[in-house]
């Protein structure tokens, strides 16, 4: 359970601290002052990053992802990368290596989740295994063959998740969104729950 909490880059929130957090919090505050902010970033944090939550998050706000990616143009790909922008304080994806979003503990640097605008350079080594290794924002002009562009999610030492900034790939991934996630939390948002989520989460009930 967090005792603490600090959220920095994440949307409306350059950075926020809380420094004592109890099992149970009230949170109020006028209307866009970043109550729902909040707990989405909790919802972030609780599902450690996983990219299903922050998909869901990106569409709660009725960005229309389908018609993006029926057009299978190239910019579409920029376009559906610009939404995921809307993650990061400021609503714009920052440079490669720029501001990290840091949602956690406010008293442990190894717990907090972070997620980064990373470029990799992808490599095989002599078994055919692929290897991604980190590159700076200006080699990514550079003659390298296989460059990949992705959001990264880290807790600590810990890589979570890479979450690959590439047309084909987003096509598999917005397709699996669709599937209930299997967490150990519930987030009910102000426009109610779909049925069938509702159905889901009382199958897990019973």
């Amino acid at each position: 359970m967090l005792n603490s909490l600090i959220i920095r880059n994440f949307r409306i929130f350059k950075e926020l601290k809380i420094n004592r957090v109890n099992r149970v919090n009230l949170f109020v505050g006028k209307n866009n002052s970043g109550k729902s902010c909040l707990l989405e970033a909790l919802q972030i944090y609780a599902s450690k990053g996983n990219r299903a939550d922050l998909y869901k998050i990106v569409l709660s706000r009725d960005e229309n992802w389908e018609s993006l990616l029926a057009r299978k143009r190239k910019d579409s790909i920029r376009k559906i990368s610009a939404l995921l922008g809307y993650l990061f304080n400021g609503y714009v994806l920052p440079d490669i290596n720029g501001k990290a979003i840091e949602i956690g503990p406010g008293n442990s640097e190894a717990d907090l989740l972070k997620i980064r605008h990373r470029a990799f350079h992808i490599t095989e080594d002599e078994e055919g295994r692929r290897i991604r290794t980190p590159v700076e924002q200006e080699s990514t002009e550079d003659d390298f063959i296989d460059i990949q562009t992705a959001l990264e999610v880290t807790q600590g030492e810990k890589r979570l998740y890479y979450i690959p900034l590439e047309y084909n790939r987003y096509i598999s991934s917005m397709r699996r969104i669709v599937e209930f996630n299997n967490t150990n939390f519930q987030v009910a948002p102000a426009r109610q729950i779909n049925d069938s989520d509702i159905s889901a989460l009382w199958d897990n009930i019973n």
